[in-house]
């Protein structure tokens, strides 16, 4: 009934047009049509607006219509061929700070309950405080005073990369500590195996700002780390799928020999800068009476310690299984850092990394 009633709108709707638009032409020419004329405008002339837009709305929806894809299921004669061992990414530790807390148990407990409060150096235009989740014990001041310190450039001292830099440093600091602690005491230090940090920085800060970021997370490595086992990398990254991009061109292009290294994956980022947040307003993407659906300025860094381990599973397998790192072959490399977690129960939620149909991250 409902779609009767909309066509009889538009055939009224379209029709009627064409007729007022036809009768004030001739009204305004004081043109007297004739029956051949009346039949061509007031009939013909509808008829005609009608059928292209039919056809028109008829091709719009075959083009939309998903197309039918060709099957790809083998025959069951066929033979499959076993593809090359998919490489995998093991997890041995990971780290994180942000204004909810220190580990991820934390910060996925304050995402049900934001920890924000009205921060009164970050103002709206109108001189209003904004909600944010600041990290507390970072004191921009402090920090500015250290980079000064250490002869940075006064240019590259935005608010935010310093906030976020700090907390880059700390998770580092974690990360590679409990790396340095896995190694045997009776090894000597030139043969600990290559530690590769990579960190993912915001492509909107500068290139001196990110060269400045990395060289100072390269140092706090060193700290745990011989500095000629220590390999260093930076990705500007223009959304929060960077680190899941490198880490899926990691797997697939580094060579075989390599895959006993360590590597060190950290992100860091921070909105807690006037400056950011005037950006968030300009593009109308801050939280504020006006705009309820905008966003709540923050900062935080994360970090993984990973191990590269190849799989011995063909590419076809029905069903990949992750590596853990209780297998033996891995156990061997790396044993078990101190204080992990155990491992989660089938109630326990669990972060799965992104994965498509070449293998598993």
């Amino acid at each position: 009934m409902g779609r009767l009633i909309k066509s009889m709108l538009i055939l009224t709707v379209v029709v009627g047009g064409i007729w007022l638009a036809v009768i004030v032409s001739w009204q305004s020419s004081r043109t007297m049509p004739s029956e051949g004329e009346i039949a061509l405008y007031m009939v013909a002339l509808p008829l005609g607006v009608l059928l292209l837009g039919w056809l028109t709305l008829r091709g719009i929806r075959a083009w939309r219509a998903p197309k039918p894809q060709a099957s790809t299921e083998a025959q069951p004669d066929e033979a499959v061929a076993p593809s090359a061992p998919l490489p995998r990414a093991v997890v041995l530790a990971s780290a994180a700070e942000s204004a909810a807390g220190t580990s991820v148990t934390e910060i996925l407990a304050g995402l049900a309950s934001p920890v924000t409060q009205l921060d009164a150096s970050l103002t709206t235009p109108e001189g209003f405080p904004i909600m944010a989740a600041r990290v507390q014990r970072l004191s921009t001041p402090d920090l500015r005073a250290a980079a000064l310190m250490a002869h940075s450039d006064p240019r590259v001292l935005r608010d935010a990369s310093l906030r976020a830099g700090a907390l880059l440093e700390g998770v580092i600091d974690a990360l590679v500590l409990q790396a340095r602690e896995n190694q045997p005491s009776a090894v000597s230090e030139a043969d600990w195996p290559m530690l590769r940090l990579q960190v993912v920085l915001p492509a909107r800060w500068s290139e001196a700002t990110r060269a400045r970021i990395a060289e100072s997370a390269r140092r706090e490595a060193a700290a745990h780390w011989p500095a000629a086992r220590l390999r260093l990398g930076s990705v500007p990254a223009t959304d929060d799928t960077q680190a899941f991009v490198w880490l899926h061109d990691w797997l697939r292009a580094e060579p075989a020999s390599d895959d006993a290294a360590l590597y060190v994956l950290a992100a860091c980022d921070s909105l807690i800068d006037p400056h950011e947040v005037s950006a968030l307003n300009g593009e109308r993407l801050l939280l504020t009476p006006a705009q309820p659906d905008g966003r709540l300025p923050g900062e935080s860094a994360a970090g993984l310690l990973l191990a590269r381990e190849p799989a011995a599973v063909p590419e076809q397998a029905a069903t990949p299984t992750p590596a853990r790192p209780s297998d033996p072959t891995l156990a061997d490399k790396y044993p078990p850092l101190p204080n992990r977690p155990k491992a989660p129960s089938a109630s326990t939620p669990v972060v799965v990394l992104p994965q498509d149909a070449r293998g598993w991250f």
